[in-house]
């Protein structure tokens, strides 16, 4: 049977170490995740990607449980593809 277990985390996504905001969205809220397992913070990585590829700057994420940063890690644009 599969563990259905989850946490819940304060997640950010900063770009020149404050917090992302694009119009009137702030990338700031809570979260909640698999409990454990090495892909358990893969969907930050993915928002943090789809952040760097959109603002086409380095996007840092970031999850923290009871005031402490449990994780986090930075991403870069994608590059495109060279013509020809």
């Amino acid at each position: 049977m599969r563990n259905l277990s989850h946490d819940e985390y304060d997640t950010e996504l900063l770009r020149d170490g404050e917090v992302l905001r694009i119009g009137s969205i702030v990338y700031r809220g809570r979260t909640v995740l698999p409990a454990d397992g090495p892909d358990a913070f893969a969907p930050l990585r993915s928002w943090a990607q789809g952040a760097a590829d959109f603002t086409d700057s380095p996007i840092t994420w970031r999850a923290c449980q009871g005031g402490k940063v449990v994780a986090e890690g930075s991403l870069l644009p994608a590059q495109a593809p060279e013509p020809g």
